[in-house]
């Protein structure tokens, strides 16, 4: 397994659905920037939790919340118009909402 842990910014609301399966799914994208000066850059990564856990967090997450996300990293590539476009994809294990 790969784990990226880090903190950042919600960047727009959750989104709770069910699959057609009936298991429960909460996304959210952060922002998270690290650097300073001209060397700062952000990263941007669409989160997913999953089962049990996504009842628990819908509606006690919301944009601009800030948050300790760790979970299992992976790259997703896609194709639109002949441009190749990567997706930080994090799938959960665990979350701490933060508050400074």
């Amino acid at each position: 397994m790969n784990k990226l842990i880090f903190t950042g910014g919600i960047t727009k609301e959750p989104i709770f659905r069910t699959t057609q399966s009936g298991q429960s799914v909460l996304g959210f994208d952060v922002a998270s920037t690290q650097g300073f000066g001209d060397k700062e850059h952000t990263e941007y990564y669409q989160c997913s939790v999953w089962g049990k856990s996504a009842e628990g967090l819908n509606g006690k997450l919301s944009k601009g919340c800030r948050v300790v996300v760790s979970g299992e990293h992976r790259l997703e590539k896609r194709e639109h118009n002949g441009t190749t476009y990567t997706n930080n994809k994090i799938n959960f294990a665990e979350i701490e909402v933060v508050k400074w």
